[in-house]
């Protein structure tokens, strides 16, 4: 509970919220197994545009539809001129796994992605999806790029 007159400084408490952010940086829908659906993302790099080297932030954000029973982890998948950045995580830092996602709640992921300084320059599809194990949730609706990945955006490296 928070402490009156102090910060409330449980991540739940920014990670889930009952309605959407007004503006979405890159609102997109994608809906995967009618539990969950994506509606945007935001990223911190400037003009979508990053360097060999830095790191960016990426925000999600997702609507749970319906309950689900099998806890999932989120994939990122940022491809490129024959390179890949993976930016797989746990959700919410594992502090709000997807089994305990009530219908309604709109959770707002936050994960930090490092660029390699190896990488090249040119522009890079963001693709991303949900999986446990070797399983993934179907897309039902929105850019499906295969194998049940949805293409999001593109991010240039410089």
């Amino acid at each position: 509970r928070p402490i009156p007159k102090r910060a409330d400084q449980n991540k739940l408490a920014t990670a889930i919220r009952k309605s959407p952010p007004e503006q979405i940086q890159h609102p997109i829908t994608v809906n995967f197994d009618d539990h969950i659906e994506l509606l945007g993302y935001s990223l911190s790099a400037q003009k979508d545009n990053v360097g060999a080297g830095e790191s960016f932030t990426l925000t999600w954000y997702f609507k749970c539809t319906k309950k689900l029973a099998t806890s999932y982890r989120v994939f990122v998948h940022i491809d490129g001129e024959g390179q890949r950045i993976h930016g797989d995580h746990d959700l919410v830092d594992n502090a709000y796994p997807v089994t305990l996602w009530e219908p309604g709640d709109i959770v707002a992921d936050v994960q930090q992605i490092d660029v390699p300084a190896s990488s090249h320059a040119g522009e890079y599809s963001v693709l991303m999806g949900f999986y446990s194990g070797d399983t993934r949730l179907p897309i039902r609706q929105g850019p499906n790029a295969g194998e049940d990945r949805a293409r999001v955006g593109v991010l240039r490296i410089r």
